[in-house]
């Protein structure tokens, strides 16, 4: 017996010799062995074919058996086939002439027929290859098109359709560049102070904006730029303090996107063996719960204790079983893409130390996290939308570190969708996510934090008008490390006044062209001089270093790679303070066009 297949399927037999005296025909088809669960139909003798129409993407199972007088013969030999299927592949939009993510199709023929992928209809520029199915290149003329995936396995054809909107004009590039620390991994345990974090970051494949900065705990990397879709290899030396250390590694792409990752490193003076039982310290997430299914989240383990090299196991419980995500290795991180919603996942990481090597966890930690379904917006809200909800800047009052009790001001910006727009305003403290402020119309939140810590980030989360569940359309994070309180000594009883800054003040007015030289200076009184002043430059992401401590209270900055609104600040201590901290800080906005 064969299987033909166009848009059907023909189960096609020998028919039996007359000495049979055959009556009857029965064909089975089910998608299993023999259960006849498709459907079990009787053919006339004089019928040597039954045409069916099979499921796509479904295993089939066909035979076929003869019926006379004395009963049933047995069944002949099964035919297993299937015909493929593709899902569903929504909407696309991509801005012009900038390189596209691969878009691979989603179809499957479990028979393991080889595929042939055909399309109609794709932009210009983009090309697919036709034994993977997979979609590259550049659009290179602006449009709306309408593409249909042909997708062949030699007996049936499916196919799907979409729309693909090229964007005319230059569209902002979205996507962060991808970052690799390749020095050091979470949880290890380190004998020396002194340590260099080293890695990669490129932005090939993702907007080939070209990697602008590398940022280790808020300074700047060396070698941390590279243009196009280059590789800028980085590096920073960090001396660490007793205990565990998080560091914060952060690559901005000429755009603005930020790729954050943490690692935390275990500073003991005897990493041989350890006086405690191995523990996992910490495990976090890159975003806090809930998220809508479809969204990428980093969970990161730490361990400490016990003899290192640490090895982890992660696994994802459904609210039913346990499976594994992924076996023993060294990484600490996991990063887990959900595809269907659920209030009853649970991540769970096995730890195991090098005194281990059996399949076995010397200690385990779970955390919930809940995965809601897609926020929808109605028809009406997006065709009246100037594009999709986005947030387009956050941004501290002041600039990191700050010490202990200073309080910062947040302010949260967001374009597109339909508005009014909420926020919902959260705390990660270097291991879990809290809520600050649940949604609420204000765009501001001020932040007075009661202890030190390098691991913290203030997030956001922003819907729109379409959106009334406890979800975001979007969400943004930025690090604001805190700083011990600066100390004083008794001295500053002398003092005949408060040390404070009198004004901050440019060289030109805002706004300038990009690139123009500008100077600020910097005016005190008060405390016990001689005064030091310490500079940095926010570029709406984040802040940078821009001269470190000394005597001068002016700068010449320059440094300009785009249009947008600036921030200068200044810190400011006197001759009763020697920590990295201010007494007083001050910052002013400053225009580029």
């Amino acid at each position: 017996m064969t299987a033909h297949a166009q848009a059907t399927v023909t189960a096609m037999w020998d028919p039996s010799p007359p000495t049979d005296k055959v009556s009857v025909y029965e064909v089975c088809v089910g998608t299993s062995s023999l259960s006849c669960n498709v459907q079990l139909t009787t053919v006339s003798v004089s019928q040597t074919m039954l045409k069916f129409s099979p499921k796509p993407g479904q295993l089939h199972y066909v035979a076929v058996r003869a019926v006379n007088a004395k009963g049933k013969g047995t069944y002949s030999n099964e035919q297993q086939f299937s015909i493929p299927s593709i899902g569903a592949i929504p909407n696309r939009t991509n801005p012009l002439n900038t390189l596209i993510s691969p878009l691979a199709i989603p179809a499957n023929d479990p028979d393991g027929s080889p595929l042939t992928f055909t399309h109609t209809g794709l932009p210009v520029g983009l090309s697919m290859n036709q034994s993977t199915g997979v979609i590259t290149g550049i659009p290179t003329t602006s449009g709306t098109y309408n593409v249909t995936i042909f997708v062949s396995d030699g007996l049936a054809t499916a196919s799907r359709s979409f729309v693909w909107t090229v964007g005319a004009g230059a569209t902002s590039d979205t996507t962060p560049p991808n970052l690799t620390i390749t020095s050091h991994t979470t949880g290890l345990v380190v004998t020396t102070a002194s340590v260099t974090i080293r890695g990669t970051a490129t932005d090939s494949g993702r907007g080939g904006s070209g990697v602008a900065a590398v940022h280790v705990n808020s300074v700047a990397a060396t070698g941390g730029t590279a243009t196009g879709n280059n590789t800028a290899n980085w590096s920073r030396t960090l001396t660490l303090a007793s205990g565990n250390n998080t560091i914060t590694i952060e690559a901005f792409d000429g755009k603005g996107n930020i790729q954050m990752q943490q690692i935390v490193l275990l500073y003991s003076t005897s990493s041989s063996s350890s006086t405690q039982p191995l523990s996992v310290t910490s495990l976090g997430s890159s975003r806090n719960s809930p998220q809508v299914a479809g969204t990428s989240i980093i969970f990161t383990a730490a361990a400490a204790g016990g003899r290192s090299p640490y090895q982890f196991k992660w696994w994802l419980f459904n609210g039913s079983s346990w499976t594994l995500l992924r076996d023993w290795n060294s990484s600490a991180t996991y990063t887990w893409t959900p595809s269907q919603a659920s209030s009853a996942y649970q991540i769970r990481v096995w730890a195991r130390d090098s005194t281990m090597t059996t399949d076995v966890s010397s200690y385990n930690r779970t955390m919930p996290f809940t995965i809601t379904s897609s926020s929808s917006s109605s028809s009406s809200s997006s065709s009246s939308s100037g594009g999709d909800l986005t947030i387009t800047g956050l941004t501290p009052n002041k600039i990191s570190p700050q010490p202990v009790g200073s309080a910062v001001t947040f302010t949260a910006s967001a374009s597109g969708g339909r508005s009014p727009y909420q926020f919902k305003w959260w705390l990660f403290n270097g291991t879990v996510w809290t809520l600050l402020r649940d949604w609420n119309s204000m765009t501001t939140y001020t932040w007075t934090p009661t202890q030190a810590g390098s691991g913290y980030r203030i997030g956001v989360w922003a819907r729109d008008a379409s959106t009334t569940a406890d979800v975001s359309n979007v969400n943004l994070s930025i690090p604001f490390p805190v700083a011990a309180a600066a100390t004083t000594s008794s001295a500053t009883s002398t003092t005949t006044s408060t040390l404070r800054i009198t004004s901050l003040s440019s060289s030109l007015a805002s706004p300038q062209a990009v690139g123009t030289r500008v100077t600020f200076t910097a005016a005190v009184s008060g405390g016990r001089g001689p005064y030091q002043y310490k500079w940095w430059v926010h570029d709406g992401n984040s802040w940078t270093l821009a001269r470190d401590w000394s005597t001068s209270n002016t700068v010449a900055w320059s440094g300009q790679t785009r249009a947008t609104t600036y921030y200068i600040g200044v810190w400011v201590r006197d001759s009763t303070t020697t920590a990295d901290v201010s007494n007083v800080n001050k910052s002013v906005s400053f225009a580029t066009r």
